[in-house]
């Protein structure tokens, strides 16, 4: 899931995909993420999540929405392949 939640966050980022739609991505899998263990994925969604509210409530703007999510896309560690 963490692969997916990035793949999401750089769409946005990229601007393959909106604000809105990366939300209702969230929201959409967020069970599955948090179902899923990962632990660095269901930080990073929720953060995402916590952001999103601030965002709708007027507490960020865009351009604060974006840095963060640059933050979390930058920072995350990618999963590891472990050849046989």
């Amino acid at each position: 899931m963490r692969g997916q939640l990035l793949n999401a966050i750089d769409n946005y980022l990229l601007g393959y995909s909106t604000r809105q739609q990366l939300e209702d991505w969230l929201i959409a899998n967020l069970q599955s993420i948090l179902n899923s263990g990962d632990q660095i994925a269901i930080e990073i969604a929720n953060n995402i999540d916590a952001d999103f509210v601030e965002f709708d409530e007027g507490l960020l703007d865009e351009l604060t929405l974006r840095d963060r999510l640059q933050k979390y896309f930058s920072d995350a560690p990618r999963a590891q392949t472990i050849a046989p």
